[in-house]
């Protein structure tokens, strides 16, 4: 199925039907999609276990009906120190160890921290990418965040802000923004202006947050 969709996909873009950076999308879900499947049974489902409950308290307090900034920031608080317990004695869970729905809920948790933490945990997200072991969208979450965090400009669009320039929830400034969808691509990730609209409608609150625990 997935590979008649990337015959189509490629045939579309052939005939100009298409824009190009679909067809390097579709080939990277299939990887990401392939290298999740062969994890097999996580080898630590203790800990698979608990990141999710984890989890499910980090995403309880982010929705959006009655939406509760000072909640959301109290559970980053207490998340904190059992996050970091886990990446000292793990590093950042592999879809080998926990599965890939917990690798990425814990990526998606590690956002939420100070950048000190997401900095810690970037170099080993990039190595678990690079052997097919992380969700390559939760090592685009944690870069675009970092470098935002450093004063730089993003390069995947994943990072929303709200400044005292613009108030409401936005994109951060894009590095070469003319390209960021073919960069979103070849990480399986889909166009920006979809993403965008997506986050806007379900996350608008957030601009109501502590600035650090969006």
């Amino acid at each position: 199925m997935r590979l008649n969709v990337l015959s189509r996909a490629r045939q579309a873009a052939s005939r100009k039907a298409l824009a190009s950076d679909a067809v390097v999308y579709c080939e990277s879900r299939i990887r990401q999609e392939t290298a999740k499947a062969r994890a097999g049974q996580p080898s630590h489902p203790a800990l698979r276990d608990e990141i999710q409950r984890l989890f499910t308290v980090d995403q309880a307090v982010r929705q959006k009906k009655d939406f509760d900034p000072a909640a959301m920031a109290q559970a980053d608080r207490e998340h904190e120190a059992p996050l970091r317990a886990i990446f000292d004695r793990y590093g950042v869970p592999t879809y080998a160890m926990v599965g890939g729905e917990a690798a990425s809920s814990f990526v998606t948790m590690v956002q939420h921290q100070s950048p000190e933490f997401r900095k810690k945990v970037l170099p080993k997200l990039k190595a678990n990418v690079d052997r097919g072991q992380a969700d390559a969208r939760s090592y685009a979450m944690v870069y675009d965040r970092s470098v935002h965090d450093a004063g730089r400009k993003q390069l995947y669009g994943e990072n929303f802000e709200c400044s005292s320039e613009n108030p409401t929830l936005h994109v951060s400034p894009i590095e070469d923004e003319a390209h960021v969808n073919l960069r979103r691509a070849r990480l399986g990730l889909m166009r920006l202006e979809l993403h965008a609209r997506m986050v806007l409608e379900n996350s608008a609150a957030l601009c109501a947050a502590p600035p650090a625990r969006k």
